[in-house]
């Protein structure tokens, strides 16, 4: 009977030590109270972007050119094809108005702007070409130089049109408050003038 008292014994103190390591385990492992809490959206996560670019422009155009002196004439006629970017330059937004309760802030933006403008000289064409014969190949040379010129001026000038500057910052508009959402924000936009 003492060997069976004292085998109780052995294995109720090992119980109650299985018991404190278990109650240990959970308190160590058990999630305690997390507090979670956001600083208000700063102009440094705006700054990473830099340049949002948020619409490509595509531009086709017929350019003709004709020079004419005593000599003769040189005409020439180009379908021109190019592209440009719209972009806002992240680094110069403001941010006011911030609400940390509310969690709402004004995000003012620089306007947009045209950049990467480019004739895409692989894909132009040369529609016709005529020049006199007692015309100088230097000046038929530099006639087509100015036309690319001319061609590179017109893809700028389409590009920035009023109603592209509307869409680049209607696009701009939606991906900053998304990213302004995903955090819990709301973000108004204004343009600086």
């Amino acid at each position: 009977m003492a060997r069976t008292s004292k085998f109780l014994l052995v294995l109720a103190a090992l119980a109650v030590q299985a018991g404190v390591v278990l109650l240990c385990y959970r308190a160590f492992t058990a999630p305690g109270r997390t507090t979670i809490t956001s600083i208000a959206p700063t102009v440094t996560q705006l700054e990473k972007l830099s340049e949002l670019a948020t619409l490509k422009v595509h531009v086709v155009d017929v350019l003709s050119a004709q020079d004419s002196n005593f000599w003769g004439d040189i005409k020439g006629v180009w379908l021109i094809k190019g592209d440009a970017l719209l972009s806002v330059d992240m680094r110069e937004a403001k941010i006011s108005n911030v609400n940390e309760s509310a969690k709402t802030l004004l995000v003012t933006l620089p306007q947009p702007r045209v950049i990467q403008a480019r004739v895409d000289h692989e894909r132009a064409e040369l529609y016709d070409w005529q020049k006199g014969w007692l015309r100088s190949q230097d000046v038929a040379s530099q006639i087509w130089k100015d036309a690319m010129r001319h061609a590179q001026r017109i893809v700028e000038q389409t590009a920035n049109s009023a109603e592209n500057r509307r869409l680049c910052r209607q696009q701009t508009e939606l991906a900053i408050q998304q990213m302004y959402d995903f955090i819990g924000w709301k973000a108004e936009i204004a343009w600086a003038d």
